[in-house]
C-alpha cells in the first residue's frame, strides 16, 4: 500500500491494517513498515528512510476449549440409551477440530483419573501423535491427533476403551477430562466429556412363588427365592451387587387373629422385616423377611381366623398388593438402579382343625342298674374311648 506525506506535514501519518479473521488461535504477529525512496518532488524525508512496528493480536475468544464427548454405554456390556438413562451419545469414539494456527505437537493428560480404582497414567507418543491413558489392567483411553489443516486447525480423536470412575455415585453422570494442548509456543485446552454408564434392572415377567404355611405346625416356615423376578444388567462398569428390601404398601392385611379377634396390621420393623401384629395388643402373628440373596421367608407365629368352619384345611391370604419387594442393583462405579414388584396374595395361611379318633383299644365301661332301687343310677366316663 502507499502512504502519502503532504509537504510540510509534521505529524506521523496514520496507518490502518485490517487482519484476516481466520478463527485460529495463533501467536501475536509483528507488522514492520519501512518508508524509503520518497518522491522528492513532494517531500523531503529526513533521514532518508524510516521504520515503524505494529502488533496484530489474536482474538481472545479463539483460545476457548474444544469439547469431545464419548460414552461408556458403547463399551462391551454397556447399557445403551434405549435401555437405561438417556444422554447424548452411545459412541466410544468421537473427534473435533482444535482451531490452532500451528499443528499440535503434544497432548498432556489430566491427573487424578482412575479406572476400576486404579490410577490412569498418560504417555505421549510423538511418532504416532497419540496420548495413551492406561492402568495396570490395560489401555483406558487414547487421544490422537489425526490431521492438520492450516485454515481450520488440528483434528483430534478420543477413544474410550475401559470405563472411567465417575465422582458421583448412584446416578449416570458425566466427567470432564481437561487435556493440555501444546502447539509450538501456543497452549490451549481440550475437554473430553465421558458419559457414565449405569445399571438397568427390570421385572423379568416371572411369576412370584407362593409361600404357604400351615397352622398344623407353626414351627415350619415357608421360603423361596424371589430373585428371579428381576433381570439385572450391570453395564460397562461391571457387576457390583443387588440388594433386596421389603416395604408395606397397605397396612391392612385383611387377616384376623383367632385368640384376640383383633385385625392384623402390617408394618416394617427396624431390621427391615414386614411384621403382622394385632391392632390393639400388638402381638406378632407372622413375620416376612428377605435375605441378601433374595430369599423370602414367611414365619407364622399365631393362629388366624378362617372363614369356612366346615373345611378343616381352608386357607386365607394377605391382601393383594399389600407388600412390595424392591431390588436395587449397584455397579462397580457405585451407580444404582431399582425395580419394585407387588406381593401380597402370594402369602397363604392354611387352617388347622381338631381331629377325633376311636382307637377301640379298650372295652367300653358297662353300666348296670337294678330295679330293686330305681333311685340308683349307673355312671362311668366314656372319654377314654376317643383320642382328640
Amino acid at each position: 500500500f502507499d502512504v502519502e506525506v503532504v509537504k510540510g506535514q509534521t505529524t506521523a501519518p496514520a496507518i490502518t491494517v485490517t487482519p484476516f479473521n481466520d478463527s485460529l488461535y495463533e501467536i501475536s504477529e509483528n507488522l514492520n513498515l519501512t518508508i524509503s525512496s520518497p518522491d522528492l518532488t513532494k517531500a523531503v524525508l529526513k533521514p532518508n528512510s524510516a521504520t515503524a512496528t505494529g502488533t496484530i493480536l489474536d482474538e481472545p475468544g479463539e483460545q476457548a476449549s474444544v469439547k469431545i464427548t464419548v460414552s461408556e454405554e458403547g463399551l462391551p456390556g454397556g447399557n445403551a440409551d434405549t435401555e437405561g438413562t438417556s444422554d447424548t451419545t452411545n459412541a466410544t469414539s468421537n473427534s473435533n477440530v482444535v482451531p490452532m494456527g500451528v499443528a499440535i505437537t503434544e497432548l498432556v493428560g489430566p491427573t487424578d483419573v482412575t479406572s476400576g480404582g486404579l490410577t490412569v497414567t498418560w504417555s505421549w507418543n510423538n511418532a504416532t501423535n497419540t496420548l495413551t491413558g492406561s492402568t495396570a489392567a490395560g489401555t483406558v483411553m487414547t487421544v490422537k491427533v489425526t490431521g492438520y489443516d492450516p485454515l481450520t486447525g488440528s483434528t483430534v480423536q478420543a477413544d474410550i476403551v475401559k470405563p472411567i470412575d465417575h465422582p458421583v455415585a448412584k446416578i449416570e453422570d458425566t466427567l470432564d477430562l481437561v487435556f493440555t494442548v501444546k502447539a509450538g509456543t501456543l497452549q490451549s485446552n481440550l475437554t473430553v466429556t465421558v458419559e457414565d454408564d449405569a445399571p438397568v434392572i427390570i421385572g423379568s415377567g416371572s411369576s412370584a412363588s407362593i409361600l404357604t404355611v400351615d397352622e398344623t405346625n407353626l414351627a415350619n416356615n415357608a421360603s423361596a427365592s424371589f430373585a428371579s423376578l428381576f433381570t439385572v444388567g450391570y453395564g460397562a462398569d461391571g457387576a457390583g451387587s443387588t440388594a433386596y428390601t421389603l416395604a408395606v404398601a397397605n397396612s391392612a392385611s385383611g387377616l384376623v387373629d383367632v385368640a384376640t379377634g383383633e385385625a392384623i396390621n402390617l408394618s416394617v420393623d427396624a431390621s427391615g422385616n414386614v411384621v403382622g401384629k394385632t391392632a390393639t395388643s400388638g402381638a406378632t402373628a407372622f413375620v416376612i423377611t428377605v435375605a441378601a440373596d433374595g430369599t423370602v421367608t414367611l414365619d407364622q407365629q399365631r393362629a388366624l381366623k378362617h372363614a369356612d368352619g366346615s373345611n378343616p384345611d381352608d386357607s386365607v391370604s394377605l391382601a393383594a398388593n399389600s407388600i412390595t419387594l424392591t431390588a436395587t442393583a449397584t455397579d462397580k462405579d457405585g451407580d444404582t438402579a431399582s425395580q419394585t414388584v407387588n406381593l401380597g396374595s402370594g402369602f397363604v395361611f392354611k387352617d388347622d382343625a381338631p381331629t377325633v379318633t376311636a382307637p377301640n383299644t379298650a372295652p367300653a365301661p358297662t353300666l348296670v342298674v337294678d330295679e330293686t332301687n330305681l333311685a340308683n343310677n349307673a355312671s362311668a366316663s366314656f372319654a377314654s374311648l376317643f383320642t382328640v
